[in-house]
């Protein structure tokens, strides 16, 4: 008998993207914080709301706030993907995924309750997205260590899908 082989692969964001996130959002705090402390004039927002100058210094304190915030979500996302192992499996019987990108729990759909399978393409972005029984699951293409595993994942799962019917 032929045994067929549980493949594994790797699905966590890319740190880069995440280091280079992480750069942007600290510059731009950088910025709306030297404007903060250089401030001394009003601002007017779309000729609706105008604020005074501590107001104004206010805004771009906030700014800088959320921008700062959001670096070091940036900075977590960087952990994620050097730590940890976050995986694919996929069995002649099923197939098991980290719950999101940044999940440690593992949800895990029999293939003999796929319903459908189906390629979907958002602006530039791929998704591969599976109907169960049970609701559905969404795989991004950018969590793939790279596009040649994204295809291999998709052909070795319309495989297993097949013989699982």
């Amino acid at each position: 008998m032929n045994a067929i082989a549980i493949k594994e692969y790797r699905y966590r964001p890319n740190y880069l993207y995440a280091a280079i996130a992480v750069a942007m959002f600290l510059l731009m705090a950088l910025f709306m914080f030297s404007v903060a402390v250089d401030n001394d004039s009003g601002l007017i927002i779309d000729s609706l709301i105008e604020l005074s100058p501590s107001g104004a210094t206010s805004f771009y304190e906030i700014v800088a706030l959320g921008a700062l915030g959001g670096a070091i979500a940036g900075c977590y996302v960087v952990y994620l993907s050097l730590t940890g192992r976050r995986v694919i499996t996929l069995s002649p019987t099923e197939l098991a995924y980290p719950s999101s990108a940044y999940a440690r729990e593992i949800s895990t759909i029999p293939l003999s309750s796929v319903v459908r399978v189906s390629l979907r393409k958002v602006s530039w972005r791929k998704y591969f997205h599976v109907q169960h029984r049970l609701g559905e699951v969404r795989l991004s293409r950018l969590l793939f260590e790279s596009e040649a595993a994204f295809d291999d994942f998709q052909a070795s799962f319309s495989d297993y899908l097949s013989r699982a019917r």
